[in-house]
């Protein structure tokens, strides 16, 4: 079973950030929806890669894949050292999919 959900994030991602609107929306949702997997013992974190770059190094193959792929793949989902997910968030249904737990329509 999935125990995290690692999300890496480009700067001026986090929720502390000034953003647009569009943006701080989907944030809280996937802030929800992290509420809602640790009710489950599922982690899911975000990481702001400007931040702790060390922890995307600890990644195994990610340098291969940025070279291969450049900084456009920000955000980066990552479950169990592999890449899920590029470029955007995730959604609801992927994550169901992924942890095979079941949402609510309150999430």
């Amino acid at each position: 079973m999935i125990k995290r959900i690692t999300i890496f994030e480009m700067g001026g991602c986090c929720s502390t950030s000034l953003m647009n609107t569009d943006s701080y929306t989907e944030l809280q949702r996937l802030d929800s929806y992290a509420d809602f997997l640790k009710t489950k013992d599922i982690e899911l974190i975000r990481v702001n890669v400007a931040m702790k770059p060390d922890l995307l190094a600890q990644i195994p193959n990610i340098d291969d894949y940025l070279d291969e792929k450049g900084i456009e793949v920000f955000p980066l989902t990552i479950i169990e050292n592999k890449v899920v997910k590029d470029k955007s968030y995730p959604t609801q249904e992927e994550l169901a999919v992924w942890t095979g737990i079941e949402f609510s329509n309150n999430q």
